[in-house]
């Protein structure tokens, strides 16, 4: 038997996870006490979310919740591990950070026990709304949250029970994140952006009308350019509350997709630099004051726009809902061969069709793909420093035509930017 692993790359209780090196498949490891050995069986994946799932969910159905504890968990421990193993590598870290500080801040030293009795609760949601000043709609975000971190805790064994944790009354619809943007805003953004991945985000956020983290994790292998659909949701991805449908691409963003492939430095249709990105944050909120826009403009406000775009020009309301991934339950026996139906999200497609044509109007061009063709000049400039091997074209004509149109470029900055002057490139062809 080979040594185990000395790094744990997840934990449940005594049980943890490695790889093993020589095949790199997953096993679920322990330490058995009567044999003073550490015991290891096989996950059979190669897959660190598949096998971080598989031990989560035989940790669940076969570890004993503690009956009797010396001393009941306080709160703040128990959000204390929750954010430091979990809380703190997601995107919304920092609101999670904030709900959790609200809980404790309110509920001090409380055991959880005595934090989710019914009274506590309710002096609780009284306290944020007319202490803290805060909405109905935000005060349940910040309940919302600490039931995550709650149920997180259950789940490793840290509580032998969930707690039932009550929604704050008297809340509205929760609205969508980020306000909507014009399309002369939009167009205000590319024109301001300084890096070519955040033009693509943009792009992309439009085009599939997607969660970001979506746009995030997608590959070029799962754009089907055959059959003109996108597979959101990555193979070993379990499907969640935050669903990822398979959505069709018009002929613009497969035109500026296909254009992409030919260029990328990554297998990722985001990336910076030929690394995949988690998130354009810094770059979104650094183009957002260029392009003088409020802070209420967020990635978010992308998906916003296109779903109120796509209702103000007739697409039925299922429709949209599809696009948006708002999962129904008659869905599911079908949606598997849906995406072959020629009419599958016909409406959708052809709204999204429409704001890529006034939009690339907003940029004074005709159609999205044109914003590629200043960016395959870069091609030029690697071919005479000598990058990287592929398709290239040191043709001089070509490259003055194309340069002399960065006047009228959608893309200034990006251009001025990354390009080789004219007259370095006519001496070195």
């Amino acid at each position: 038997m080979s040594k185990a692993p000395s790094k744990r790359e997840f934990q449940l209780g005594e049980y943890w996870i490695s790889k093993r090196e020589e095949s790199g498949t997953y096993y679920k490891y322990w330490y058995d006490g009567k044999t003073r050995q550490t015991r290891c069986l096989s996950l059979r994946t190669k897959n660190f979310d598949e096998a971080t799932q598989k031990l989560t969910d035989w940790f669940i159905l076969n570890q004993q919740k503690p009956e009797n504890q010396e001393r009941p968990p306080l709160l703040a421990e128990i959000f204390a591990r929750y954010y430091e193993s979990h809380g703190q590598h997601l995107n919304s870290r920092d609101l999670i950070n904030l709900a959790l500080r609200y809980w404790l801040e309110f509920h001090e030293e409380r055991t959880v026990e005595e934090a989710c009795a019914p009274t506590e609760q309710e002096r609780f949601h009284h306290w944020l709304i007319h202490d803290k000043g805060l909405k109905p709609n935000s005060a349940q975000r910040i309940v919302a949250n600490g039931k995550t971190g709650i149920n997180w805790a259950w789940k490793r064994g840290e509580i032998d029970r969930v707690p039932y944790i009550a929604p704050v009354k008297n809340i509205g619809v929760i609205p969508p994140k980020g306000r909507p943007m014009s399309i002369a805003e939009v167009a205000r953004m590319i024109e301001c952006a300084t890096e070519p991945h955040l033009v693509d985000f943009i792009i992309m956020m439009i085009g599939m009308v997607a969660r970001p983290d979506a746009v995030y994790d997608l590959t070029f292998d799962r754009c089907d350019f055959e059959n003109n659909m996108i597979v959101q949701n990555p193979p070993n991805r379990p499907q969640t509350k935050k669903y990822r449908p398979t959505t069709k691409m018009g002929n613009q963003l497969k035109e500026y997709l296909l254009g992409l492939s030919e260029i990328s430095e990554s297998d990722h249709v985001i990336n910076y630099k030929g690394r995949s990105v988690k998130s354009i944050r810094t770059t979104w909120n650094k183009t957002r004051k260029m392009a003088g826009l409020d802070s209420k403009v967020v990635p978010y406000s992308l998906r916003h726009t296109m779903a109120r775009y796509m209702r103000a020009s007739s697409v039925p309301a299922w429709e949209v809902s599809a696009q948006l991934g708002h999962k129904q339950l008659a869905q599911s026996t079908t949606e598997i061969y849906a995406p072959f139906d020629p009419a599958y999200l016909l409406r959708t497609t052809e709204a999204i069709e429409k704001y890529f044509s006034e939009f690339a109007y907003q940029l004074r061009t005709k159609k999205i793909g044109d914003f590629l063709e200043h960016r395959k000049i870069i091609v030029v400039d690697k071919e005479v420093s000598g990058g990287a091997k592929r398709d290239r074209t040191a043709d001089l004509l070509h490259a003055m035509q194309a340069l002399s149109q960065l006047s009228y470029s959608p893309l200034p900055r990006v251009i001025e930017k990354r390009f080789m002057p004219l007259e370095k490139i006519a001496a070195k062809i």
